[in-house]
């Protein structure tokens, strides 16, 4: 039998852009997707591989094709088929205000920490406010150009272009957009929207600044 050990994982879900930023990037974009953000749930790594950059490579994973140097604002980097499928143009997660390490962790990988707190939102903690993290993923012209359709490109052949972005789309989930309800965060949830995690993604998640 082998000896694998699951050490750790991420596990995301897919959410709605308020109205102003969706009809900003649409106008910039031809994609069939409507603009998302990319919500983290949870982030866990197991205490004794803390420090070696797995965390940073899970959340690569799901973000990066070819990702970033040190921090995801450490260069040109080209955004993964996911984000590219799901037009997804910002990341986010909430932090415990208290953990500083985890708050450093988002900001040295490009995060900015979000004015204000959200009251009452770890019950079970003590203060019990969170704070948002927000990274913006910069597409490139290439990026961009592919958006909504990750195997088809453009050529005289038009029907057959199409024919094959749609075959292609069969293979990812489709989702839906939901309304906001008023605990929302300044996104809004996709209904039916396929929960994102990495390959290495454990049995056992919890919220990285819970570790």
């Amino acid at each position: 039998m082998g000896t694998d050990k699951v050490i750790g994982g991420i596990r995301c879900r897919l959410e709605r852009l308020p109205a102003t930023t969706t009809e900003l990037l649409n106008s910039q974009s031809k994609s069939r997707q409507e603009p998302a953000n990319l919500y983290i749930q949870t982030l866990h790594l197991l205490s004794p591989y803390r420090g070696r950059g797995v965390a940073a490579s899970l959340l690569n994973s799901l973000l990066f094709s070819s990702p970033p140097g040190p921090g995801l604002d450490g260069g040109e980097y080209q955004v993964s088929d996911l984000v590219k499928h799901y037009n997804i143009r910002t990341v986010t997660a909430h932090v415990h205000e208290a953990n500083d390490d985890a708050l450093q962790w988002y900001i040295s990988r490009g995060f900015i920490v979000q004015d204000g707190v959200v009251e009452n939102y770890y019950r079970r903690l003590k203060p019990s406010g969170a704070r948002i993290v927000k990274f913006v993923l910069n597409w490139n012209g290439r990026d961009a150009g592919e958006v909504g359709s990750t195997s088809s490109t453009a050529n005289a052949e038009g029907n057959e272009s199409r024919a094959e972005g749609d075959k292609d789309e069969d293979d990812w989930e489709k989702v839906e957009p939901e309304e906001a309800d008023e605990h929302d965060h300044g996104v809004q949830p996709l209904s039916g929207s396929r929960v994102l995690e990495s390959e290495e993604s454990g049995r056992k998640k919890r919220k990285m600044d819970d570790c």
